[in-house]
């Protein structure tokens, strides 16, 4: 999903653990914004295939949400933040979603992942509540919730495919603002565009198990993994450990 503000030209795209949620609730209440789409696209197995949050430029086009002539007319904007932190807040994300919703995780699983999914299928089940998107990745929890931090970055980010910044964002002439100076960043952006609206962002969510300096998380071993990962994300937007 992204943010529409229609009568500001404005087109914001989400990118997860970029503090997207709180930029999100701001452009809703005090520039006109809306969720486009308004809500997640399944397929006839159940799976989402459009997320109603964290949707790509290719998605939005790929299946009728915006034309090319449309999208073309909009200014499109998006938040970053620096990898090394942006993985560890995605880590203590996952752990602290499993701690919330273990006991519905458990009770879907108490006949067996097969089935649940199957009945997923059969009868439409968890559409609209955090299992939809959490269930897909109960593998990926599961490994979460066991292992290190280093363990986790040895796991998921070790194969690169695409630049995960700019993925969200092709198919589009797009402006990157940094999340650590996001209010300086927002007022420039806004003036740019002779757009007059005071900038005071809500708090952004952090989660209860993080604390400390992302750099006190860090082995030398992960920090190593993470810098080879995200090297043209580290050099395309400046950023270091």
């Amino acid at each position: 999903m992204a943010v529409l503000c229609k009568d500001l030209n404005l087109l914001y795209v989400c990118i997860p653990k970029t503090g997207s949620t709180s930029i999100a609730s701001f452009l809703i209440n005090h520039c006109g914004g809306q969720w486009v789409p308004d809500q997640d696209m399944f397929n006839e197995k159940g799976q989402i295939i459009l997320n109603k949050k964290h949707s790509k430029v290719s998605e939005l086009l790929k299946f009728g949400i915006f034309t090319p002539e449309e999208l073309n007319k909009l200014c499109v904007f998006t938040t970053v933040r620096n990898p090394f932190d942006l993985i560890l807040s995605n880590y203590f994300f996952e752990l602290q979603t499993y701690n919330t919703f273990h006991k519905g995780i458990k009770f879907r699983l108490f006949l067996g992942k097969r089935f649940y999914f199957f009945l997923r299928k059969l009868i439409k089940i968890d559409r609209t509540n955090h299992y939809s998107w959490i269930m897909p990745q109960i593998g990926r929890y599961h490994f979460t919730i066991n292992h290190s931090f280093e363990d986790y970055v040895k796991m998921f980010y070790s194969k690169k495919v695409k630049n995960i910044f700019t993925v969200y964002t092709e198919g589009a002439d797009a402006h990157f603002l940094k999340l650590e100076n996001i209010e300086s960043e927002m007022h420039h952006f806004f003036r740019e565009r002779d757009i007059e609206i005071d900038i005071d962002l809500p708090l952004l969510s952090k989660s209860k198990l993080k604390n400390g300096h992302y750099s006190e998380h860090y082995t030398a071993k992960a920090k190593e993994l993470v810098s080879k990962y995200f090297y043209d994300e580290l050099t395309l937007f400046n950023y270091q450990f």
